[in-house]
């Protein structure tokens, strides 16, 4: 399977999901539903809700929760957030898509490229192999 696999099949769908529940879940957003569509427990939301003081899930609430969730597909939405822009190296994809820099670098060099723009991810996700081991969802 390559990433790009593994991207379509697994991570575009959940994205998706998001996408579509903050665009028709009236807010406040239920706790269960919030937990769910972010990998995390009900438990770890709860927890996240504590220091911010509030009872109920907005939209501003939910992306912090986003930001702060541990499980992979909010780690992966923290990586992006935290790194800026246009130009994506091995290092940056590495990073973000939790994947081996040297896979990475390989891929970009069977591209001709050092780095690519977000456009061309999907062509150099295609490049890369992985492992039922490496796909955390």
């Amino acid at each position: 399977m390559t990433y790009q696999d593994y991207y379509e099949t697994i991570l575009r769908p959940q994205l998706e999901a998001i996408d579509l529940y903050l665009k028709t879940t009236p807010q406040p957003y239920p706790l269960k539903e919030t937990a769910k569509i972010c990998h995390i427990s009900v438990g770890e939301v709860e927890t996240l809700l504590l220091p911010l003081g509030v009872a109920c899930i907005t939209k501003p609430v939910f992306f912090y929760i986003l930001c702060h969730g541990s499980s992979f597909l909010c780690r992966l939405l923290q990586r992006q957030i935290t790194t800026t822009g246009p130009f994506y190296d091995s290092a940056r994809i590495a990073y973000i898509y939790n994947l081996p820099e040297k896979e990475v670098r390989q891929a970009l060099e069977k591209m001709g490229l050092f780095c690519c723009t977000a456009g061309l991810l999907p062509a150099l996700f295609r490049q890369i192999v992985i492992s039922d081991k490496q796909c955390p969802l």
